[in-house]
């Protein structure tokens, strides 16, 4: 296994696999979440709602690629608000894992996160 790799990316991941794979990201983000509620001031809800809007923007303008991106930008803020150095890199590996799946499986508009 290579050094700072956890998770190897299938090239076509089995519909078994994606769901794995959400899984463990949002039992990742309930402990992230956890802990940014505790660690978030003020400017740092004032970047998210940023991002949030900016995520909603692209959606409303069929910008699905900017969506995704944002979309996983905004979880990752979330991680680095957090101050876990090692959750949020294995946050980052998942976001990359289901963003790529969003974008292959889920059809245009679906599959954002709501809870934003």
């Amino acid at each position: 296994m290579e050094q700072g790799r956890i998770l190897k990316p299938a090239k076509k991941p089995s519909p078994r696999q994606v769901r794995e794979i959400f899984e463990a990201r949002r039992l990742l983000e309930d402990g992230i979440v956890a802990q940014t509620s505790r660690k978030c001031r003020p400017t740092d809800t004032a970047v998210l709602r940023d991002m949030s809007r900016r995520e909603r923007d692209c959606i409303r303008a069929d910008d699905i690629g900017g969506a995704i991106r944002l979309s996983g930008d905004f979880h990752l803020k979330l991680a680095d608000i957090a101050g876990n150095r090692p959750l949020r890199e294995l946050l980052r590996q998942l976001v990359a894992q289901t963003s790529l799946a969003i974008a292959r499986y889920v059809p245009a508009g679906q599959g954002m996160c709501d809870d934003n």
